[in-house]
């Protein structure tokens, strides 16, 4: 094949491909019906989920005597503590008992409070594949994360 028409056919490959990728960028960031979603809380926390052993879940009955338990050091401790720090009026939280799915949940419930302001945000986004992709990979990102930390790092509960 002489060297013109090689030239000629690589040009033509190299236009082809460059068109393909136009497309496919054009087409990812076309706006779509429907409303952008940047993150799926519920999606995180079922990933998250994925990631414990069910037999690791406390029943109601063990939660309740926990924080009884909790409660009732909570009430010994409280007065000295108190005391120690002045004469100031103090109502502490009640003691809630987790195991690592309670752990999770209250995690993910965190970050949501924490995020909502990026979360509003949103509405202001218009829909394309280009954020579903980013919201698929950013939900498995997170959801891996929180499950890792709640299998590794979690023991003192």
């Amino acid at each position: 094949m002489p060297r013109k028409h090689r030239r000629a056919l690589t040009n033509l490959a190299a236009g082809m491909v460059v068109g393909a990728a136009v497309f496919v960028v054009a087409d990812a960031v076309r706006p779509r019906p429907g409303l952008a979603r940047i993150i799926d809380w519920e999606e995180i926390r079922a990933r998250a989920h994925s990631h414990l052993d069910r037999a690791d879940a406390l029943d109601a009955v063990r939660v309740a005597s926990l924080e009884a338990s909790y409660h009732a050091m909570a009430e010994e401790l409280e007065p000295p503590l108190l005391e120690f720090v002045g004469t100031m009026k103090v109502d502490f939280p009640p003691f809630q008992a987790l195991d690592r799915h309670g752990w999770v949940d209250l995690n993910i419930d965190i970050m949501a409070d924490a995020l909502q302001p990026i979360v509003d945000m949103q509405r202001r986004i218009p829909n394309s594949r280009a954020v579903e992709m980013g919201r698929r990979l950013l939900d498995r990102y997170v959801g891996l994360i929180i499950g890792f930390l709640s299998n590794r790092v979690l023991g003192q509960y």
